[in-house]
């Protein structure tokens, strides 16, 4: 496991080169609001997928507690962390339209 920022990252074992990527990445973040003040919380996730459709591998993490606990919050942090595994080359795929505007630019 690594930690980067005090968030946690379980990577699945890959190849050698296994802090970068060349394929297809999805990244997606997620809130759940209990309405509970300090019991929300946020992560997010990064997968890599072949040209099959399989999962070559993936990293999750929390979202700090520093930071806002919103979906919002989560979906630039698995956008900021799959930019940091990708090499040129990679696609990015992301459901948030502001990610995906903020990273076109």
């Amino acid at each position: 496991m690594i930690s980067l920022a005090g968030t946690l990252i379980k990577p699945l074992a890959r190849s050698a080169n296994s802090n970068i990527t060349v394929g297809t990445i999805f990244a997606d973040g997620h809130a759940t609001r209990t309405g509970v003040d300090g019991v929300d919380r946020a992560s997010w996730a990064v997968i890599e997928l072949d040209d099959q459709g399989d999962l070559v591998s993936c990293m999750c993490g929390v979202v700090p507690a520093d930071y806002p606990q919103t979906s919002q919050a989560a979906e630039y942090l698995a956008a900021a962390y799959a930019a940091q595994v990708a090499a040129p080359g990679a696609t990015l795929h992301d459901d948030c339209a502001n990610v995906v505007r903020d990273f076109a630019r």
